[in-house]
């Protein structure tokens, strides 16, 4: 009894693992690729945000206001500070001497942890300065740190969205490809019936046309090759038939010879 080799993967199941692979590959690649780059955009907006922010205040405690009272100073950076948008706003005023600072802790809320760590946007690029003056006299400097809060926020979202844009999209791909490869591969299942037939012997059995070109190839070939082994077959029997006639008959009157009289009684 003939046993069957079988393998320990199928063919389809090897491309589509092939190609998931490399799939899974380009939309790592270009995810990450995507959040460097956004990364880098978050980390400029907000350094342009910090020196903005530093302009406006240091011109309001130089103009709208009188830099060397403690109290107004006080006023116009709580306003600004309540907005949320600043990490540290500090002000020192050197001709009067005193400072005048606020400062909040870092939060991410709706934002993993993991996520924060893994990012690290630079906090340190995210502070700048400007001069306090009244006229030509230099009254001290603020400095501003901006909130990298919205930055991570906006960070996280989009990582969300490319990565479940990523996953539909691979999902989509491997979908289409599976049935493409069923499509593709469904002639190999008739040569190997095919071939199981010839075993047998069976030369009625024909592969199905295959749709690519070298699959179309070995398809006809099989074919063929069928066709002619069933031709010489039947040529054989009919060989063997005609000489077993002649070996069992008589030439002339068509009855059973002496020899296989001879056979029959032994």
């Amino acid at each position: 009894m003939r046993k069957t080799r079988r393998g320990i993967i199928s063919l389809q199941l090897l491309l589509l693992l092939f190609t998931g692979s490399l799939i899974l590959l380009l939309m790592v690649a270009s995810l990450l690729a995507g959040m460097i780059g956004f990364r880098g955009y978050i980390v400029e907006q907000l350094e342009g945000h910090a020196h903005d922010g530093a302009v406006a205040v240091g011109l309001s405690l130089s103009n709208a206001i009188d830099g060397r009272d403690a109290v107004a100073a006080s006023s116009l950076i709580d306003a600004t500070f309540d907005s949320g948008r600043y990490l540290v706003i500090r002000y020192k005023n050197t001709s009067a001497d005193f400072e005048i600072e606020r400062r909040d802790r870092l939060r991410t809320p709706g934002v993993p942890g993991w996520f924060v760590s893994l990012v690290d946007l630079p906090i340190e690029r995210f502070g700048q300065r400007a001069e306090v003056v009244r006229g030509w006299q230099r009254l001290g400097f603020v400095e501003v740190v901006s909130h990298p809060g919205q930055g991570y926020r906006d960070l996280w979202r989009m990582a969300r969205q490319m990565a479940l844009g990523a996953l539909l999209i691979g999902i989509v791909a491997l979908l289409i490809l599976f049935f493409i490869l069923r499509r593709v591969l469904r002639p190999l299942a008739g040569l190997e019936r095919q071939a199981e037939a010839i075993r047998n012997p069976d030369f009625r059995s024909r592969a199905p046309e295959a749709g690519t070109r070298e699959l179309a190839r070995v398809t006809s070939a099989m074919n063929q090759m069928t066709h002619d082994l069933g031709a010489l077959f039947e040529g054989q029997a009919k060989l063997i038939q005609h000489l077993r006639r002649m070996s069992n008959e008589d030439r002339l009157t068509g009855l059973a010879s002496r020899s296989a009289f001879e056979q029959r009684m032994s």
